[in-house]
């Protein structure tokens, strides 16, 4: 049995030749200003009562953290031996200026293969059915998502949402259409990925993620 596989632009399975699947790396991606703002809303992070959100990443995403904190340099094979969940945790303060946190995993895309892309950082969605859990978090971005004036079907991305700081750093969040193959079945579905581009590669010091994290 094997699990899904979300397939996104530049998210290069380790079985096509010449690819490269990036490596995972712990940072804490920082947002301020008007652009936290924006980007928070569209995460769920603003308004009466909101709070940090756990997101869960994606299949890819958590098998590059197991081989991070098993520092070994196995290739990367999604099977049914699926890896500890892994979760990043997003948090938005508005005072006394907005931020927005994401932390502590990325894939590093300098290290992905043909395609990198030096200074940018990505994370991703666990396949989101085309019948969504409501009480997912990743299902309310979508729906966020899809309810922009800009999302089109046909397009790759089907829609593109991007917040940049006055210090140059950019937090976008993009929607694709994907397919799912869990039990040798095809599903269609979507996929959500956050790419950051901090300005000339900044990043905020590693922190030291909570337990429920690791």
């Amino acid at each position: 049995m094997r699990i899904g596989v979300l397939l996104f632009a530049v998210v290069l399975p380790v079985s096509a030749e010449g690819a490269r699947y990036p490596d995972a790396t712990e940072r804490q991606i920082v947002l301020t200003g008007e652009a936290a703002t924006s980007a928070a809303a569209l995460l769920g992070l603003t308004g009466p009562g909101a709070a940090p959100v756990s997101l869960r990443l994606g299949p890819g995403e958590a098998w590059a953290v197991h081989l991070l904190k098993r520092a070994t340099r196995e290739s990367l094979h999604i099977d049914s031996n699926a890896p500890p969940a892994r979760y990043n945790r997003t948090a938005f303060t508005a005072s006394p200026a907005p931020t927005l946190s994401l932390s502590p995993f990325w894939l590093d895309l300098a290290t992905a293969l043909p395609a990198n892309q030096p200074g940018y950082f990505s994370f991703g969605s666990p396949f989101i059915s085309e019948k969504p859990d409501p009480n997912d978090p990743w299902t309310r971005i979508f729906r966020r998502l899809r309810g922009e004036p800009q999302w089109s079907p046909a397009a790759v991305p089907q829609v593109r949402d991007c917040s940049t700081s006055a210090e140059g750093d950019e937090l976008c969040v993009e929607l694709y259409g994907v397919k799912d193959y869990t039990n040798n079945i095809e599903r269609n579905g979507y996929g959500i990925r956050i790419l950051a581009h901090p300005k000339d590669g900044r990043l905020v010091p590693s922190v030291r993620p909570d337990r429920s994290m690791q």
